[in-house]
């Protein structure tokens, strides 16, 4: 607005009225309430379309198929066995490489722990990182364990395709809602933010590529059994490989030579600073740490010592323990057996394998760590968790009223030996029963027991006639308790009456 002064013919100066610009406020009003009524309507289809994707995302329309997520499986675990009152003692951190090469029930049972292995395929140190940053605030171990195979070269913030993949799949799993917001930042580029936190997003295609699995969410969702609880005790093992390497494969490590160099090892400066980030977290914690290198075939790998030489300057910083399997001594007793049937770069352990790395793990945590683990094995609580489990017979006898599986005989003297236990267990079932014969390695300190067998005179009854048969006992090499070295055989359905006599035969 402004003053509009004219001058009369006297010479005088005549005040006229104010003008106002009304034709010029009209000309804004006509072009701002437009414009904003566009921002504000973009502003509610925004906030709609965000509510959308948020329900969407609670009530799981485009969740992937969960069935064979063992990683979304191992956390759901974790929060119901801590739900329950059941503490951790050792956790274990890595990738594939861990979760099918350790086996979490027999290293308990081994050592009359708990431990639980949190490991996802194609992850990282920085995984690991903030997996075990999660895990401690549910539950403080006595002991973490971190396998090197995620410590490489790695830089979260240039993951792409199946490692991105993998991440997210990690990323997704896990529970704490503020500890997955702090962790953002670090394992993931600006870019891939929503990817990581939204199935809707992420899996969208879904409504052309995959109907059949947005109908199989939506009838979850309808039953309200979305998320069913874990029947059998998970511990985060997951059984891949079975078979050892076969005769083609084991031909081509002659003709190309190790599919795996030594000295193309490297690990970038995020690998260094989550190994950092991981010791100074468990200094503070006051929770003892080890490294923990598994082992691929020996063939597998040129020049590992440059492998070896690199990771032990990273590791060698901190004064933690270390046991690397991939040289001797920690080798000793691998062979092709042990590990997957494959010549490509990444080769993981068969069950086999896992059996043989657990026990010289559990026996190198009760020689070299001076961790105090609490006394489990007189918990009667601990062995209603791990009764019947993989790995409970080895370890321990069967209850005084448990039908299917029965104690032959306790202490009892044969010909060169005395048994200190012998088990007969699956008595109800219809295909074999398994007869372990456990003797107190005090027993065999001068023989060469891996070579030798067990036979034992067995009186049987068949059929209600009582006969004398003969059943040789190979050696356990896979399962070895502190003070027992085991026999075993798979026998078909009997009834064992006594043990009559035995030896051990060379």
């Amino acid at each position: 607005m402004k003053k509009n002064i004219t001058k009369s013919k006297s010479g005088n100066y005549n005040k006229v009225n104010f003008q106002t610009n009304n034709n010029v406020g009209s000309q804004c009003d006509k072009i701002l309430n437009p414009l904003l009524k566009i921002i504000i309507k973009i502003s509610i289809l925004s906030i709609i379309i965000i509510l959308l994707i948020i329900y969407s995302d609670v009530k799981g329309y485009f969740n992937p198929n969960s069935k064979d997520n063992h990683t979304l499986t191992k956390w759901n675990s974790f929060y119901e066995l801590t739900s329950k009152g059941n503490d951790i003692d050792i956790m274990l951190f890595g990738n594939s490489h861990l979760y099918t090469g350790i086996n979490p029930k027999n290293l308990s049972l081994a050592l009359g722990t708990t431990s639980f292995i949190f490991a996802s395929p194609g992850t990282n140190i920085a995984d690991s990182y903030f997996s075990l940053k999660e895990a401690a605030k549910k539950c403080k171990p006595k002991l973490v364990v971190v396998e090197t195979y995620g410590i490489n070269g790695f830089n979260p913030y240039n993951l792409d395709g199946a490692n991105l993949s993998e991440q997210i799949k990690s990323f997704s799993a896990r529970k704490d809602f503020i500890a997955k917001i702090k962790s953002t930042p670090f394992l993931f580029s600006v870019e891939n933010y929503l990817y990581a936190w939204s199935t809707s997003i992420r899996n969208h295609d879904y409504i052309f590529t995959n109907r059949e699995q947005l109908e199989n969410n939506k009838i979850l969702i309808e039953r309200g059994d979305r998320s069913k609880q874990i029947k059998k005790l998970y511990l985060g093992r997951y059984v891949r490989f079975t078979k050892g390497l076969e005769t083609d494969i084991l031909e081509q490590y002659k003709i190309k030579g190790a599919p795996v160099k030594g000295e193309d090892f490297t690990y970038s400066k995020y690998a260094e600073y989550y190994v950092r980030k991981i010791v100074e977290f468990c200094n503070n914690q006051k929770i003892d740490l080890m490294f923990l290198t598994l082992p691929m075939y020996e063939k597998h790998i040129s020049n590992f010592d440059i492998w070896d030489k690199k990771l032990s300057e990273l590791l060698n910083v901190f004064p933690v323990k270390w046991l690397n399997m991939q040289k001797m001594p920690g080798y000793e007793g691998f062979d092709k057996y042990a590990f997957e049937n494959t010549y490509s770069q990444n080769q993981h352990m068969t069950y086999n394998g896992s059996l043989l790395a657990t026990y010289k793990l559990a026996n190198f945590i009760r020689d070299s760590i001076s961790v105090e683990m609490s006394m489990r094995k007189e918990d009667a609580k601990w062995h209603k968790l791990f009764y019947g489990e993989e790995g409970y017979f080895e370890n321990f006898s069967p209850s005084s009223n448990d039908k299917n599986n029965i104690i032959i005989c306790n202490n009892k003297s044969l010909r060169n030996v005395t048994l200190e236990n012998c088990l007969l267990l699956g008595i109800n079932s219809k295909k074999s029963n398994k007869i372990i014969a456990k003797v107190n390695k005090k027993y065999l300190e001068n023989l060469d027991y891996q070579e030798a067998k067990l036979r034992l005179l067995l009186k049987i009854e068949v059929e209600g006639k009582e006969q004398i048969i003969s059943v040789d006992l190979m050696y356990d090499m896979f399962h070895s308790p502190k003070d027992e070295v085991l026999f075993i055989v798979l026998v078909k359905p009997i009834k064992i009456n006594e043990i009559i006599d035995g030896a051990i035969i060379m």
